[in-house]
């Protein structure tokens, strides 16, 4: 006698599908590009790193947005937003970042006023006197404002193919961390390459002594000792969401736990990313 699915059953099923969904859309949006971190003025400049080309990742959000909300609609406080809203923002939502390049707070002198400030005067250049740039400065600060549910649902997709995309790169043979006598050491199917310790100072956190430590509540873990950046990535992300979230919107914490348990044994090496560029810095 076939018994129903539990809710939870269908929850992981939806999150699994949200996974392969996801490798599925990277080989569309796939290329890559050597591009750097950020370009602010008065800040260090790391060297130059291997990263998702705007374009990619911002179509992936695009995407990845509308299947979330679909497939996870019940989860919701609000069942009836327009997909093509959450869509517009996704594939929106870091434009200054063509002018500014990628940043985060906290690292090589960015602050958030920095960050805000660069990123104000970024959207009036890549705009200038085109005839759309007053309504796509105004829908930029309505993404950045976090006050409206539809952009709160973007940024957490936006934390989600975080976790999605460094997991599909460890899975692939890029991004593992272990730590030798020289400093923190990421390890690829072509060179390791050392970290840049000011960009990933956050690492040392996680190694002790007698090597790393693995906290039995941090879903991406390794046996050898060596550190996935999915887990970094992870305790992170989860991190900031509570933080901006957590009281307003849980279910956006539910939902983004629920994916990444998902991601951390999903097996994305079977979507042709073996010989993926393994290049990081």
């Amino acid at each position: 006698m076939s018994t129903l699915p539990t809710i939870e059953e269908l929850l992981s099923s939806s999150a699994r599908e949200i996974c392969e969904f996801y490798a599925k859309t990277f080989r569309m949006s796939g290329p890559r590009a050597i591009c750097s971190r950020y370009s602010y003025p008065g800040a260090k400049h790391t060297p130059q790193l291997l990263v998702q080309m705007l374009s990619g990742h911002s179509y992936n959000i695009s995407q990845l947005v509308i299947a979330i909300y679909m497939e996870f609609r019940r989860l919701f406080r609000i069942k009836d937003l327009c997909p093509k809203d959450l869509s517009f923002l996704g594939v929106n939502h870091d434009n200054p970042e063509a002018i500014s390049g990628d940043s985060a707070t906290g690292v090589d002198g960015i602050t958030k006023e920095l960050k805000e400030s660069v990123e104000a005067g970024a959207i009036l250049r890549l705009y200038g006197n085109l005839a759309c740039r007053d309504f796509m400065i105004a829908e930029f600060k309505r993404y950045e404002a976090r006050d409206e549910y539809p952009t709160q649902i973007v940024k957490m997709t936006d934390s989600i193919e975080l976790i999605l995309f460094s997991q599909l790169c460890v899975r692939n043979g890029v991004g593992m961390i272990k730590q030798t006598s020289d400093g923190f050491v990421l390890i690829t199917d072509e060179k390791d390459r050392l970290v840049d310790p000011r960009t990933h100072a956050e690492i040392s956190d996680y190694f002790k002594e007698n090597g790393l430590v693995l906290l039995e509540d941090t879903l991406f873990k390794d046996n050898s000792g060596n550190l996935p950046i999915s887990r970094i990535m992870y305790d992170h992300s989860l991190s900031r969401l509570e933080n901006q979230f957590g009281e307003r919107a849980p279910e956006l914490i539910e939902i983004f736990k629920l994916i990444s348990k998902e991601a951390a044994t999903f097996p994305f090496e079977n979507f042709n990313f073996k010989n993926m560029p393994a290049m990081f810095l």
